[in-house]
């Protein structure tokens, strides 16, 4: 078992439009796959934050994964797949292949946002053309486990040792020991939160339209 840390990159943040992030009701759009690769769209919230989420493993591996915008983590959400670097979706690949299976759990710009799973191998052939970053070839599979907002300052007195850093400030793709890791997933699934990328949904889907008909 592999849990992620997606995290927003902050060099971003003040060029990036933003949803409100006021909670209103989920989309229920069901609009066909983006490009080639015929991806299924998923949307409903009683799939999320569930009172059954697993928060104790005896193996697990734990990453921070940042996203250079909410657009991604939206497309993320709605297609169920994730992609980074070349170097990135390899050191992925190469741990779910020994692993099997990998959690992710997501922030973006001061707090994180969710628990994500790798649940398949990274496809290094086809290229998804819907991400902010022309540098994203390939992707996988993920199946998204929290979605809420939990502020860093939820988070922020996990230290992360060998480095000397809080989980909160921390690079793409670091590593999480296994007892922090735990206890942030603790932290995420009895976390109350009042927003999450949910609540943007519609928002995201409109803006998604209207770039793919060249507004």
């Amino acid at each position: 078992m592999h849990l992620h840390l997606l995290s927003k990159d902050e060099r971003y943040v003040d060029c990036i439009e933003k949803g409100p992030h006021v909670p209103r009701r989920a989309s229920t759009d069901t609009e066909g796959a983006v490009g080639n690769d015929q991806l299924q769209i998923l949307s409903p919230r009683d799939q999320y934050n569930k009172e059954d989420f697993q928060t104790n493993y005896d193996n697990a591996k734990f990453y921070v994964i940042k996203s250079i915008g909410e657009d991604d983590i939206h497309k993320s959400i709605k297609y169920s797949v994730w992609s980074s670097t070349n170097h990135g979706n390899g050191k992925l690949n190469d741990v779910f292949c020994k692993n099997n299976r990998t959690k992710v759990k997501v922030n973006r710009g001061g707090q994180f946002v969710g628990v994500v799973e790798m649940i398949g191998r990274v496809d290094f052939v086809k290229t998804l053309d819907f991400w902010k970053s022309k540098n994203w070839n390939g992707f996988f599979p993920v199946k998204w486990h929290i979605i809420k907002d939990v502020s860093n300052r939820q988070l922020s007195h996990i230290i992360i040792e060998r480095i000397n850093r809080h989980v909160t400030h921390t690079r793409d793709l670091q590593e999480i020991g296994l007892q922090k890791g735990l206890e942030m997933l603790r932290i995420f699934k009895n976390y109350t939160a009042m927003t999450s990328m949910l609540d943007d949904i519609n928002f995201y889907d409109k803006r998604e339209r209207s770039i793919r008909l060249g507004r």
